[in-house]
């Protein structure tokens, strides 16, 4: 049975990521913003970098840096933190020659067709290869390994003052509470002296005066002072005609009208919110990946009049765009590719393969996981409450489309 190989179109790609790895900190979480903005690498190139780094398993299913990703970054075990990668992510091909890695790009290549089942001189064949011997450039296969010891760091025991008291971890008092505040003041362009004068009489009363050695004082003293302060600053505005930031806000419309909506109604919308938030998250981060993937195939911006996509979906697209110029509205976006619907994207993408098929692991599911998109978003787009069971569906989708690029 035929088995994927991960590869990338752009296979020197990942000397670059592996060499930003190397120079830049290591983050709580691999992102596609960490790959085009710290590793530098742009558009679909860089799109396609963090599926690649899950798939050889130096970055988790959470995004999380794996620990081969932190012995990579540490020159005495770099080499064979690759070493083991190359192992996790092509794996197959031990099941042809246990040191693959070991064998000549021909034998390697014949072993990479007999796995994969493509044909010699495909791309997807020569992009496998590529990207191997890119990797391999890294690894040190022969080294022994070596797990350097943890050093864990004990908290000192703690140690007698002079006056044979341990101490205290805040001060000679102990615990105890310290509250800030921070004020912005805005002094006005005035040479009126009587208006400074109010503004630090005002301060001096009403921020300056209260001590007290009491906890409790000191909370009711902190909100009271914030309170009154503010008044005053706001009095002193007023009188003498000048703004000191502390102006009345104004009112937002929608803070007027909103709460004369039905509670219910109110209570489905925040419920709503969120999984509006997390689809639209998911669809643009969709399409953004279809445009930059083919873009970077293509070459070039202008790629949606190519054979790239499939004479229906343009029809269609065509077809959606006219209705909204007939309509007399503003087009909801100049690029085509917005016009399209999940089950269209999906069609793009499987007949795209060549350049997609290094980003997910199975053309089926990516059709599966893109139908199931397709059926959630009209309860969302048409503002219908989602049903508890398809809360869980989609949920389960979102999982579903990160894990194709593991």
């Amino acid at each position: 049975m035929a088995q994927n190989l991960p590869y990338l179109a752009s296979p020197g790609s990942i000397k670059t990521a592996l060499d930003k790895i190397g120079a830049a900190a290591t983050p709580d979480r691999v992102t596609v913003d960490f790959v085009l903005t710290k590793m530098d690498i742009k558009g679909g190139t860089g799109r396609a970098i963090l599926p690649f780094l899950k798939k050889i398993g130096f970055v988790n299913s959470d995004g999380a840096p794996s620990e081969l990703y932190r012995q990579f970054r540490n020159p005495s075990t770099g080499g064979l933190a690759v070493a083991k990668a190359i192992k996790i992510g092509y794996k197959p091909l031990q099941s042809v020659n246990e040191y693959f890695y070991d064998l000549k790009d021909a034998e390697l290549l014949a072993a990479i067709v007999q796995v994969t089942g493509t044909e010699a001189d495909s791309a997807t064949a020569k992009f496998t290869l590529a990207t191997l011997k890119n990797l391999k450039s890294f690894a040190k296969f022969d080294e022994a390994e070596a797990v350097p010891e943890k050093a864990i760091a004990l908290p000192e025991p703690a140690t007698a003052s002079s006056n044979g008291k341990p101490p205290a971890d805040r001060g000679e008092r102990g615990i105890g509470v310290n509250l800030a505040y921070t004020i912005n003041l805005n002094l006005p362009a005035t040479t009126d002296q009587a208006v400074f004068n109010a503004i630090f009489r005002s301060l001096k009363e009403h921020l300056l005066s209260y001590a007290t050695n009491e906890v409790l004082s000191k909370i009711k003293a902190f909100g009271m002072t914030n309170q009154i302060l503010t008044e005053d600053l706001h009095r002193i505005g007023v009188a003498y005609s000048v703004d000191l930031g502390h102006a009345p806000i104004t009112t937002k419309v929608e803070d007027v009208y909103y709460p004369q909506f039905d509670a219910k109604l109110r209570e489905e919308a925040a419920a709503m919110a969120r999984h509006y938030e997390v689809f639209y998250c998911l669809e643009k981060a969709i399409r953004i990946l279809v445009s930059e993937t083919i873009e970077t195939a293509e070459k070039t911006e202008d790629w949606w009049p190519t054979q790239r996509v499939p004479q229906n979906i343009k029809t269609e697209v065509a077809a959606r765009i006219q209705k909204e110029l007939d309509a007399g509205v503003t087009r909801r976006s100049m690029d085509e590719l917005d016009y399209t619907t999940f089950g269209e994207l999906s069609g793009i993408i499987t007949a795209n393969w060549d350049v997609f098929g290094s980003l997910f692991t199975s053309r089926k599911a990516v059709e599966k996981v893109m139908a199931s998109l397709n059926s959630l978003r009209g309860p969302i787009a048409h503002c219908s409450v989602l049903a508890e069971d398809e809360k869980v569906r989609l949920q389960l989708t979102v999982r579903d489309w990160f894990r194709l690029m593991e």
